[in-house]
This record gives C-alpha cells, sequence and structure tokens, in this order.
C-alpha cells in the first residue's frame, strides 16, 4: 500500500529528494525546499521530512553537533521501490538548479536590525531562529561557497542607523546571519536586550561583554549577566543592492 498517497507534500518532496539523489547533485536545503513545496517556512519543511524518516523513506544523519541538515539525507531501499512501483510521479523529477543558480543557497530574508538605537524585537519582526521563521518577505539567492557549513540555517535582516558604519554597514544595507549563540572577542552579533535587538561588535569585560559601534558618535554599551543579553547570531557578510 502506498502509505504516501494521503500524504501530497511528503510524496512531493521525496520525488525531489529522488531526482538530486540520482546524479548525485546536493539535496536542497530547506529554505530551497520550502521555495519548491510552496512551504511558508523551513519548519513546515522539517515536519515534512521528519514524516518521510518516520516512514522509512529516507535516513537522516543529524551528525555529531545535532544539526538536521538536508545535505544528511539520504533515500533508503524503500524510497526507491516506492518510485518503481508507481505509475507516474505527481510531478516532473525536479532539480535544485530549476529554482536557483548551481553554486548558490536560498536564504530567507526577514525583518530589519538596528545599528543604532535597538529596534524592539516584537515590533521589527526580528526572530533569528530560522525554525520559528513565520515572516519571510522572501528568498534570495546567495553563493554557497561563501556559507560554508551554514547553508540550512543562514538568514538574512536589514539595517537601520547609522553606528556600524565604521565597519561599512550603512543604513539599509543587510547583513547575512549564522544563529550561534558563542562568539569570540571581537565578532560582530546580533543580540537582543529586554525585547530590542542591534547588531554591534563584541568583547568579553570580565563577567560583563561589552558591544561597541564602529561609528564613534555611538558610544559603547556594556551589559551584565543580569541584562539576560541573547546573542542570536554572527553576521557573515553584508550585502548592498542600493548604491548612492
Amino acid at each position: 500500500m502506498d502509505d504516501l498517497g494521503s500524504a501530497p507534500t511528503q510524496r512531493k518532496a521525496l520525488e525531489v529528494i529522488l531526482a538530486t539523489a540520482d546524479p548525485g547533485e546536493p539535496i536542497p536545503t530547506l529554505q530551497e525546499l520550502a521555495a519548491i513545496l510552496k512551504l511558508k517556512a523551513p519548519s513546515n519543511v522539517r515536519r515534512v521530512l521528519e514524516g518521510l524518516e518516520a516512514k522509512h523513506y529516507i535516513v537522516w544523519d543529524r551528525g555529531p553537533s545535532g544539526r538536521a541538515k538536508t545535505g544528511r539525507i539520504r533515500p533508503t531501499k524503500k524510497a526507491y521501490e516506492w518510485r518503481s512501483a508507481s505509475q507516474g510521479l505527481s510531478m516532473a523529477l525536479v532539480s535544485p538548479s530549476r529554482f536557483v543558480e548551481p553554486g548558490t543557497r536560498l536564504v530567507p530574508l526577514r525583518g530589519e536590525v538596528a545599528a543604532g538605537i535597538p529596534i524592539p524585537a516584537e515590533e521589527e519582526n526580528v526572530r533569528p531562529i530560522p525554525d520559528d521563521e513565520e515572516n519571510v518577505r522572501e528568498y534570495l539567492p546567495l553563493p554557497a561557497r561563501h556559507l560554508h557549513e551554514a547553508e540550512d540555517e543562514a538568514f538574512i535582516i536589514q539595517v537601520k542607523g547609522e553606528s556600524m558604519t565604521g565597519d561599512g554597514v550603512l543604513p539599509g544595507d543587510y547583513v547575512v546571519v549564522v544563529p550561534t549563540s558563542e562568539w569570540k572577542n571581537g565578532e560582530m552579533i546580533v543580540v537582543i536586550v529586554d525585547g530590542e535587538a542591534t547588531v554591534k561588535r563584541v568583547w568579553r569585560d570580565g563577567k560583563a561583554i561589552r558591544l561597541m559601534s564602529s561609528n564613534p558618535a555611538f558610544p559603547p554599551r556594556t551589559l551584565k549577566q543580569e541584562d539576560a543579553p541573547s546573542v542570536q547570531g554572527k553576521v557573515i557578510g553584508v550585502i548592498r543592492w542600493d548604491i548612492k
């Protein structure tokens, strides 16, 4: 019995996985699958893939870090038997190149973050946790080689304010962020404090952390443990489309 007959989204996802696995192409990322399957968020794709895994159509190796990357998905013997037994696929075999150029990955573009006066996180939809992403504006293709191992988790947010102009981050620019709570001295991060989100460089100051702007017009800010700063990710790139 075809246990995917009542699960059309799982069926389409499996067809895409088989179509890319056959020629040895990379399995599409969560973001790419969301676009292909017309799902709103990567978290919805994760549930689809977990359904396929539960039905033994795919093996999904989480790896030592526990992160569920689509690059670690492999179709099982059952998946190939299902395809052979099917009278026809509900959609044509799909290659990611039909949706993005080879060597690129789709990265979600979301809300805004301050470089200056922090923006209230809820007000500006700054929600830098990809699996909770419900307000994606669109997906933008970026070179996979610059994303490294973060290609399944990276996201883009737009910057407001002028506090990071010394680093070449201007108002209206977009920063590419890798979600993580770990950082090293001098790295540029996205951090939320008291419900407000901002982008700054960060240094340890004893048990506190110091947020530094690269524009001298903006003073540094020291955060103590009781301020409960929540580091949401590291900035790994800057994008500018509107050059004046």
